[in-house]
């Protein structure tokens, strides 16, 4: 039971063994998870993967400081989280530490326990080495006792009997010496395994030293260069502090400067102010006299419009060789006359001035056609007369005139239309086509 017992207790020190081991890698990982960076191989190289991991970490916050920070709360609350999380680092770093430290102390316990429970077993195999050898002095003892009991008896059945109990007693003996010597064995075997343990676990202790050993330098790495980073990123602040305040000094001085001047050209701008404020009522004068003046324009405009609107009258030609199409308005270009502005040489049309009943006349010429030519007065595009032009090969240059009286009001139109075109007569530049109209009072 005692070796049953050892057994299992060696395997549970194996167990808690790899237990360390595992809390041991979980809290590596756990730390690496904390820096959002991969886990270093401390078994198979201790510190070149974490350093060069520590020196790309350097090289980027380097990079990152080159570029510059927008405002001093963002910078500020980047310093405040790098403060945070290195203390947090530090301190998941002391307490994964302290526990593999007692994971250790554990271990220790366990090994010495194991020890003591060895050195119990040496005793006991002692013990039954010695008990072995009494049981083989005692039975030579008896093989002699039995020898001299043999040859110096006068009975020979009572030795028979006892010789034959000796004899089964001694095979019984012999048996017990035979499980003795195999239970020896397998202790023997329990106690190599027991010492293979042993040694495995303090090699197992040692590498837990020599691991322990890297993680201390790696943090102790980890640690200057984060305080280095921290150092230059404050320098770098500070550089920073210095060269806005220099430059917000400078500022000061630009704008105190500005505020004397302005304090100089103060005087002057109330000045300028106040020949506005003359220069405004000026204006308003002027405005005033103005309104004046276009009020007196106007009615002066009125009594010409008045006196101007019992004199309205116009007569105007074609200078020119002109042949007209069906449905085309006469533009009559030379003006003789135009009383009232009423007749429009650029399109033909005579548009009303005033009210009243007016008087137009008009003479159309034909030349050489073989056609009649008609000819119509029109009001605001109603037809009011049509006239005829004779035309004929053998009886050319005929003439045809009307006469039309109209009641009209402002802005009424009067034009002629040629409803059937020809080729009109010509014989000098003061032409022989007229449209005439007047003021009928």
């Amino acid at each position: 039971m005692r070796l049953i017992h050892l057994s299992t207790y060696i395997k549970m020190a194996q167990f808690g063994s790899m237990l360390v081991l595992l809390t041991y890698a979980a809290s590596v990982l756990g730390v690496s998870s904390l820096l959002n960076k991969p886990a270093p191989e401390y078994f198979s190289s201790p510190t070149s993967s974490l350093y060069t991991h520590m020196q790309t970490s350097t090289s980027s916050s380097t990079v990152q400081r080159t570029v510059p920070n927008n405002a001093l709360t963002n910078d500020a609350t980047l310093l405040h989280q790098i403060l945070t999380q290195e203390t947090t680092l530090r301190i998941e770093l002391e307490r994964k530490v302290t526990g593999i430290l007692k994971e250790l102390e554990q271990v220790k316990k366990t090994q010495v326990e194991a020890k003591t429970e060895q050195d119990s077993l040496k005793n006991d195999i002692t013990l039954l080495r010695n008990e072995n050898k009494q049981l083989k002095d005692d039975l030579d003892t008896m093989k002699r006792q039995f020898g001299n009991n043999s040859l110096s008896s006068s009975k020979p059945a009572i030795c028979t009997c006892e010789f034959s109990n000796i004899t089964k007693e001694l095979q019984s003996f012999k048996r017990e010496i035979r499980y003795t010597s195999l239970t020896f064995l397998d202790l023997q075997r329990d106690v190599t395994n027991v010492q293979s343990a042993v040694k495995n676990l303090s090699i197992s202790m040692e590498r837990e030293k020599t691991n322990q050993a890297s993680i201390n330098t790696d943090i102790s790495v980890y640690q200057k260069n984060i305080s280095n980073a921290i150092k230059d990123r404050v320098d770098e602040e500070i550089l920073n502090f210095t060269t806005r305040f220099f430059s917000l000094e400078t500022q000061m001085t630009m704008l105190n400067t500005s505020l004397r001047n302005l304090e100089q050209v103060l005087p002057k701008v109330r000045h300028f102010m106040n020949d506005t404020r003359d220069l405004q009522q000026v204006l308003l004068r002027i405005q005033h006299e103005q309104v004046k003046i276009s009020d007196e324009l106007l009615d002066l405009k009125v009594k010409n419009n008045t006196v101007s609107s019992s004199k309205v009258a116009f007569s105007a030609r074609i200078s020119t060789l002109y042949t007209s199409k069906d449905g085309q308005t006469v533009v009559f270009n030379d003006i003789i006359s135009n009383v009232g502005s009423g007749y429009n040489n650029q399109d033909g049309i005579f548009t009303t001035p005033v009210d009243g009943v007016y008087v137009f006349f008009c003479k159309i010429t034909q030349d050489s056609n073989n056609h009649d030519m008609f000819y119509q007065f029109i009001l605001n595009g109603s037809v009011k007369t049509q006239t005829l032009v004779f035309g004929r090969l053998d009886h050319t240059h005929r003439t045809s005139s009307n006469l039309i009286v109209l009641q009209l009001i402002h802005g009424d139109r009067v034009w002629i239309k040629m409803s059937s075109g020809g080729v009109h007569f010509s014989i000098s530049t003061e032409g022989d086509q007229s449209f005439s109209g007047f003021l009928l009072k």
